[in-house]
C-alpha cells in the first residue's frame, strides 16, 4: 500500500465520498469506515454496537435517495423548492440533534457537517447529472433506496477499516485463489494509523506474492498519519480461526510483525505511540461545496 505517497487528488471524488460516509458514522468513536461491495453499503466503527447516530444516518441517506429519485423522475412530484427546503430541513435536524454531543470532539462537528453536504450532493447528482464525476453510481443509490446497509459488529476496539477487511475475507472477496483484478477502496473518516497502514501493506504484499491479487494494491485507503493507538487484535490474523488459508495468514502475520519491529501480535497491538499527526488536512481539489439542488 502506498498511502503515504498517494496524492489525494488521484482518488476519484465518488470514492472519497466513502470517506465522508465514514465521517458521518464516526460519532463518539475514534473512526468510522465504509465500503460498497456492489450491492450493500458496509459500515463499521471501533464499537461493536450500532449507534443511534448510524441508524439516523441510514434513514437520512435513504430519504434523500428516495426523494431525489422522485424529484428527477417523470412522475408527479412536489414543487422543486418545497423539495429542496425539505431536504435542507432534514439535514439541519440531524446536525442540531448531534451538535452538543459533538462539541467535545473539536473540529469533528464541522467535518460532520461538511460530509453531510458532500454526500447529499453526490446522491442528488446521481439523479440530476449522473455523468458528473462526483455523482454516486446508479447501483449505489439503488442500495440506499432499498436500505441495503450492513453494520459490521466485530470485536470491540478493532479498528473500523480492519473490521471491513475481515468481513471481505469472510465473504472470500479477499483470499480467493482467483486473483483479484480490482482494487478495494475503503472509506475511512481519518487517515489510517500506523498499525492499520502496516497491516494493509502486509495483506497487499502477501496477496500479490501468493496469487490472491493480480494488482499491487489490492486494498487502498485515503492516506496515513503514522500515529500509534492501542487496539484489539482482529480475528483474521490470529491463530485460532479459519478465515484465511493458513499460508496466507502466516505470510500476512510475518510481514506485519516485521514492519512493526516486534515479535508478537500482542506487543504490536498494545503499542501506543510517540509519533504524532502533523496536523495538516488533505483537501481534495475536486470536492468543492455544492449548493443543494444546484443542478435541476
Amino acid at each position: 500500500m502506498h498511502g503515504s505517497k498517494r496524492d489525494i487528488n488521484d482518488i476519484p471524488p465518488k470514492s472519497r465520498r466513502l470517506d465522508s460516509i465514514g465521517a458521518l458514522i464516526e460519532g463518539a468513536n475514534p473512526c468510522g469506515a465504509a465500503y460498497f461491495d456492489g450491492r450493500t453499503l458496509l459500515l463499521a466503527t471501533n464499537n461493536n454496537i450500532e449507534s443511534e447516530l448510524i441508524r439516523d444516518i441510514k434513514r437520512l441517506l435513504t430519504y434523500i435517495s428516495v426523494s431525489s429519485e422522485l424529484q428527477y423522475s417523470d412522475r408527479e412530484k412536489p414543487d422543486y423548492y418545497e423539495w429542496k427546503n425539505e431536504v435542507v430541513q432534514n439535514i439541519d435536524d440531524i446536525k442540531e440533534k448531534y451538535r452538543r454531543s459533538f462539541e467535545s470532539k473539536g473540529r469533528y462537528y464541522r467535518q460532520f457537517s461538511d460530509a453531510l453536504e458532500k454526500v447529499t450532493n453526490s446522491i442528488i447528482l446521481a439523479y440530476s447529472n449522473p455523468s458528473d464525476e462526483r455523482a454516486f453510481t446508479t447501483g449505489f443509490v439503488r442500495a440506499l433506496v432499498e436500505r441495503r446497509y450492513a453494520f459490521i459488529e466485530g470485536k470491540q476496539n478493532v479498528h473500523a477499516e480492519l473490521k471491513i477487511i475481515q468481513h471481505l475475507m469472510e465473504e472470500k472477496r479477499i483470499g480467493r485463489r482467483e486473483a483479484a483484478e480490482e482494487s478495494i477502496y475503503i472509506g475511512v473518516s481519518k487517515r489510517c494509523c500506523l498499525k492499520c497502514e502496516k497491516m494493509i501493506e502486509a495483506i497487499n504484499e502477501a496477496a500479490e506474492e501468493m496469487g490472491f491479487s493480480a494488482i499491487e494494491e489490492l486494498i487502498s485507503i485515503r492516506g496515513i498519519h503514522r500515529q500509534i493507538f492501542p487496539a484489539t487484535i482482529p480475528d483474521f490474523i490470529d491463530y485460532n480461526n479459519n478465515i484465511l488459508e493458513e499460508g496466507f495468514r502466516r505470510n500476512i502475520r510475518r510481514k506485519f510483525l516485521a514492519k512493526m519491529e516486534v515479535d508478537s501480535l500482542s506487543k504490536a497491538f498494545a503499542m501506543k505511540g510517540e509519533r504524532r499527526v502533523d496536523g495538516r488536512i488533505q483537501v481534495h481539489e475536486r470536492s468543492p461545496h455544492l449548493r443543494i439542488g444546484l443542478k435541476r
